[in-house]
C-alpha cells in the first residue's frame, strides 16, 4: 500500500513575492475611483489654477490602469515585472500498484456495534472478535448481558438468537450460554455436498481385542459446520435414536454406523423394519441377525434379554470369584430400523393375543435400562416419531439424538427437552430439504445440540458405478471396500431360533419366546449342515411357506407368437371378377 507524500515546510523565498497584476489592478482601481471622487466634490471652486486641479491626471489614469487590469482573462504567468515559474516537481518514483486493501470486518463489527448502541443489553467481548488472515471478514464474535440472567428466560434467549443470525449478513450459528450469560456467534462453513468416512485405524481380528478396545471404540457419524469429525464412545453413549424422513439419508447412514461396528467386532442383531433393506448383509461379518417380518422382530429382541440374562449371571459368578473384569463382554448393538413400522405391525399382529404386544415392550424397556450395564447398546431408528412409538421412559434412556433432515414440529417436540427444543428449531429451519444427510446432534445431558453432515459410507451390496452413486466418492468407496469391508474377519456365528414350520407366525409371543435359540454356523464359520433347516436364507427354512411361487400371485399372459407376412410375391392373383363392386 503506498502512502501520500506528507507536506514539506515553505521557504521563506516563497512568501516574498510581487502582488500579481490582477491585485496590482484592484487597488489602482480603487485608488483612481478615490481620486475621481474628491476631484468631483471640489467642483464649482473658484477659477483658478491650483495644485490639486492637476490630481485629474492620475485618478484618470489609475481608474484607467486598474480597470484594465483587474477585468482580464486569467494568465498563468505573474505580472510585467516579475515572472515567477514555481519549480517543477520532481518526478515520481515508480511503485508498484497497489494491492487490495483488506478491511477487517468489511464493517460487520460496525454493523454489531449500531446494534448494540439501541436497546440491546449486551456489551460486545473485544477478546473474542476473529478476523480471517486472508480476506479480512468477521469470523466470530462474543456478547455478554448486561443484566444477568437475562438469557436464563427462554423466551429471551430465542429472541437474542434469531436477531444475531439475521444481523450481519452470512450464514451464522449463534450459540447461548444462559449459565454464562454470554453468546458466541460464528460464522458457518459451507456443508461439502457429501463426506466419505475415514479408513479405521484397526480392524478388530478377534473378540478378545473388542473386548480390550470397547472403552477407546467410538462411532463417527460425520463432521461439523468447522469441518470437524463427530465421534461418540459407545461406553458414553448407549443407547441411540435416529430420527429422519424418507430422502433425509437415514437408511445409508444407519448402514454406515452398521459398518463401523462390523469393523470394530461387535455383534450386530437389526431388525429390519422395512423387511428387504438389509438382505444384502445376511452372511456378513458380525451380522449374527436380521429379522424381517412382524414375528421375528419380538423374538430378534428377546434373544438379546435372554443374552442379557446371560451375562448377569456370568458377572455374578466372576464377581465371586474374583475375576479383575467381570463386566469383560463383547458389546452388542441391537439395531431396530424404521422401528415405527415395526412397532404398528408387531400390535397389529399381536392384537388378538391376550397381553398384545406388551412383553415386546417390556423387553425394549430391560434393554434400555439395564443394557447398558453389560455393554448391550440399544439404537432405535425412525421416520416418524409420535408420542405412541416409543415410551417416555425408553425415551429419556437415549443418550445420543440424531435427526436427518429439517426435523419436523413432532419431532421437535417428541425427542428434544425443553431446554433443547429452542436451539434445535432455529438451527434445524436452516436445513434445506434437499440437503441429503445434513442433520442434527443431541446430547441431552449437556442440552448441546450441532449441526451436521452425515458420512455417506460404502456398505456391502452398494453398486459402486449405479447412477446415484457420485462420481468423486467412487474412489473412496473402492478403497473402503477393498481395504476394509471385505478384510473384516466373521468373529461370531449367525443365529437364529428353532422354526419347525411357518405356523410360527402365528403363535402367541409366549410361546414364540420359548423357541430355542441355535448356532446356524461351525467353529470356522461354514454353515452347518445340521441347521440348515433353521437357517433363513436357505431355500429349506421351515419357516418357508410351501408351494408355487406364483401360488396367490396375478398371472402373467403369454402372448401368441406372431407368424411373419407373406412377401408381396407370394400373395394369390386377385381375379377380376372378385374387385367388382356388389
Amino acid at each position: 500500500m503506498t502512502h501520500p507524500d506528507a507536506p514539506q515546510p515553505r521557504h521563506a523565498q516563497s512568501y516574498w513575492l510581487t502582488p500579481s497584476r490582477s491585485l496590482t489592478g484592484g487597488c489602482l482601481l480603487l485608488a483612481g475611483i478615490g481620486l475621481l471622487m474628491y476631484m468631483v466634490g471640489r467642483l464649482g471652486h473658484p477659477h483658478y489654477v491650483e495644485f490639486a486641479s492637476l490630481l485629474w491626471i492620475p485618478a484618470v489614469i489609475a481608474t484607467s490602469l486598474g480597470a484594465g487590469w483587474v477585468f482580464q482573462r486569467p494568465t498563468a504567468t505573474t505580472h510585467r515585472g516579475q515572472e515567477h515559474t514555481a519549480p517543477a516537481p520532481a518526478p515520481l518514483e515508480q511503485s508498484p500498484p497497489p494491492g487490495p486493501q483488506v478491511v477487517l470486518g468489511g464493517g460487520d463489527i460496525d454493523r454489531i456495534r449500531q446494534l448494540l448502541s439501541g436497546k440491546f443489553p449486551f456489551e460486545l467481548l473485544d477478546s473474542a472478535v476473529h478476523y480471517d488472515d486472508t480476506t479480512g471478514r468477521l469470523m466470530s464474535y462474543a456478547l455478554r448481558a448486561i443484566v444477568p440472567g437475562y438469557l436464563a428466560d427462554r423466551r429471551n434467549a430465542t429472541m437474542v438468537a434469531q436477531r444475531l443470525q439475521g444481523a450481519v449478513a452470512g450464514d451464522w450459528l449463534v450459540d447461548v450460554d444462559s449459565a454464562r450469560d454470554q453468546v458466541t456467534v460464528t460464522r458457518k462453513k459451507p456443508f461439502p455436498p457429501w463426506v466419505a468416512p475415514p479408513l479405521p485405524e484397526v480392524i478388530i481380528d478377534s473378540p478378545e481385542e473388542a473386548i480390550r478396545r470397547y472403552d477407546k471404540f467410538t462411532i463417527g457419524i460425520g463432521v461439523d459446520e468447522l469441518g470437524e469429525r463427530l465421534e461418540y464412545a459407545l461406553k458414553d453413549y448407549h443407547h441411540w435414536l435416529i430420527i429422519g424422513g424418507t430422502g433425509s439419508g437415514k437408511s445409508v447412514f444407519v448402514r454406515g454406523i452398521i459398518e463401523q461396528l462390523r469393523a470394530g467386532g461387535i455383534p450386530i442383531l437389526a431388525g429390519d423394519g422395512k423387511g428387504t433393506d438389509y438382505t444384502s448383509l445376511n452372511g456378513e461379518a458380525q451380522m449374527v441377525m436380521i429379522s424381517s417380518s412382524p414375528a421375528e422382530h419380538p423374538r430378534l429382541v428377546h434373544a438379546a434379554v435372554q443374552e442379557l440374562s446371560r451375562r448377569r449371571r456370568v458377572a455374578q459368578e466372576r464377581k465371586a470369584a474374583g475375576h479383575p473384569d467381570p463386566m469383560g463382554f463383547p458389546a452388542w448393538a441391537i439395531i431396530l430400523d424404521e422401528f415405527a413400522t415395526m412397532r404398528n405391525e408387531v400390535a397389529g399382529l399381536y392384537e388378538e393375543h391376550p397381553g398384545k404386544d406388551n412383553a415386546f415392550v417390556e423387553d425394549l424397556r430391560v434393554m434400555f435400562k439395564v443394557g447398558r450395564e453389560f455393554r448391550m447398546h440399544m439404537m432405535l431408528s425412525t421416520q416418524d416419531l409420535y408420542a405412541r412409538t416409543i415410551p417416555r421412559d425408553i425415551l429419556g434412556q437415549c443418550k445420543l439424538i440424531i435427526t436427518l433432515g429439517p426435523p419436523s414440529d413432532m419431532t421437535l417436540k417428541q425427542a428434544f427437552t425443553q431446554e433443547m427444543e429452542p436451539k434445535a428449531r432455529r438451527v434445524g429451519e436452516l436445513i434445506s430439504p434437499e440437503s441429503q444427510g445434513r442433520g442434527l446432534v443431541a446430547v441431552p445431558e449437556t442440552a448441546s445440540v450441532k449441526e451436521f453432515q452425515s458420512y455417506w459410507s460404502y456398505t456391502p451390496g452398494t453398486d459402486i458405478d449405479g447412477p446415484k452413486v457420485p462420481e468423486g466418492i467412487r474412489g473412496l468407496w473402492r478403497t473402503y471396500r477393498d481395504n476394509v469391508s471385505r478384510k473384516i474377519p466373521k468373529l461370531y456365528s449367525r443365529q437364529w431360533f428353532c422354526v419347525e414350520d411357518p405356523e410360527f407366525a402365528s403363535l402367541p409371543m409366549a410361546e414364540l419366546h420359548a423357541l430355542k435359540m441355535v448356532n446356524l454356523d461351525l467353529d470356522d464359520g461354514t454353515p452347518d449342515p445340521q441347521m440348515f433347516q433353521y437357517d433363513k436364507s436357505r431355500d429349506d427354512y421351515n419357516g418357508h411357506l410351501r408351494g408355487s411361487d406364483h401360488d396367490g400371485a396375478l398371472r402373467e399372459l403369454k402372448r401368441p407368437t406372431v407368424q411373419p407376412s407373406p412377401a408381396p410375391s407370394d400373395l394369390p392373383a386377385v381375379s377380376g371378377e372378385n374387385c367388382q363392386p356388389m
